[in-house]
């Protein structure tokens, strides 16, 4: 008899191989850093740090799908068709479907973002562009929504979202880093004003249409029996939400969909959407070069458009061209031009903070063929 938070070798893993169109090419040594990487990945299940987790390569080799999808059996086996609440990797989607509207010439990221949205607060002489928000360093702080409020069904305040996030002024002048969930709450809007269309609606018509990327959506999604349970997220951050509601409160609370968080993905469309920034096959150059360059490097941090270039969350063996993202409930993904290398992690969290933030990058270090010292 096992023990009741023991999962057997069968019951913890079970590997498919990739589906990306095309095939999957696999080599041996890329067999073997699965290997290594899907060992490290049911320690870390073992200790607690997630329930189920799903993780390949981007364009080559298997998809390994372990765990499940909440605190037991009972939610479900992760597989090729769960959804995981993809937390700031949203933000990724939101910066893509902003490069898609600069190639079509609809947005100038150089551009005060004032031109767009000239009931902002800030008026409209600032000289703050869409680049700088997009890089974090414009100088807005905090996100648009309430702390805990008493009813979990509507928001504290009274005004409306959009007013709110129009409303909100700078915390100090650009030219720092200050990592915010506001900006992408803008960007979305941006978007919106430019495309002439929802979010949602942007995102499947210019990224997900083109990709393949077919169980990709904001929340609220159907339960199905394939979506990851958010109950497992340290209660005393999040009010307990019902399958395919989103854990971010400011995505919870908005009435709207929003660029800092709120997409459920799928490992095989993740995969699709990194492999495509890899491969650079679907759009044109424009939109590829926006996203890979970094425009911001000050005080340690090096960002490109909506994507992380640092050290900090950049698997080891990777170039410093590496554009890469984390996700608080439990995501991470990356992309390498120099090493042709691209992977995506999906984990559904069950530990801290820290010890998740370190042990993705310990899989997908070891995915990458390093960090086996």
């Amino acid at each position: 008899m096992r023990r009741e938070n023991l999962l057997t070798r069968r019951e913890m893993i079970a590997i498919t191989l990739g589906t990306l169109a095309g095939g999957c090419r696999t080599t041996p040594s890329v067999d073997a850093a699965m290997e290594r990487a899907g060992e490290e990945a049911r320690k870390q299940m073992e200790a607690g740090i997630f329930t189920g987790a799903a993780l390949a390569r981007s364009d080559r080799g298997r998809a390994l799908y372990m765990g499940w999808q909440g605190k037991g059996p009972e939610t479900g086996a992760v597989d090729e068709r769960t959804r995981f609440d993809a937390a700031s990797l949203t933000k990724t989607v939101t910066a893509a479907v902003l490069a898609r509207l600069v190639e079509k010439g609809k947005l100038d990221p150089d551009a005060p973002f004032v031109t767009y949205l000239p009931d902002h607060a800030v008026g409209k002489d600032s000289p703050i562009t869409i680049r700088q928000i997009a890089t974090h360093s414009a100088g807005f702080g905090h996100a648009i929504a309430p702390a805990k409020p008493a009813d979990p069904t509507r928001c504290l305040s009274d005004t409306p979202y959009v007013e709110r996030l129009l409303a909100q002024k700078p915390f100090r002048e650009p030219g720092k880093c200050l990592y915010s969930c506001y900006n992408f709450q803008l960007l979305a809007l941006v978007a919106e004003r430019v495309g002439e269309a929802p979010l949602d609606q942007l995102a499947k018509k210019l990224l997900f249409k083109p990709l393949g990327m077919k169980r990709s959506a904001w929340w609220p999604v159907p339960d199905d029996g394939h979506v990851m349970h958010p109950e497992v997220m340290p209660p005393e951050n999040f009010v307990v939400r019902k399958i395919g509601c989103v854990s971010d409160p400011p995505a919870y609370h908005a009435d709207r969909p929003v660029g800092n968080a709120g997409l459920f993905t799928t490992l095989p469309d993740l995969r699709r959407f990194t492999a495509d920034l890899l491969r650079r096959e679907h759009f044109s150059s424009v939109y590829y070069d926006l996203l890979f360059t970094c425009t911001f490097d000050h005080d340690g941090y090096r960002r490109s458009f909506g994507f992380d270039m640092g050290t900090g969350g950049r698997p080891d063996g990777l170039s410093e061209q590496t554009i890469h993202h984390s996700g608080y409930t439990g995501q991470m993904l990356c992309v390498d031009p120099v090493t042709d290398f691209a992977a995506v992690l999906l984990t559904v969290r069950s530990g801290s903070t820290g010890d998740s933030f370190r042990g993705r990058k310990r899989i997908l270090s070891l995915l990458a063929g390093g960090g086996q010292s």
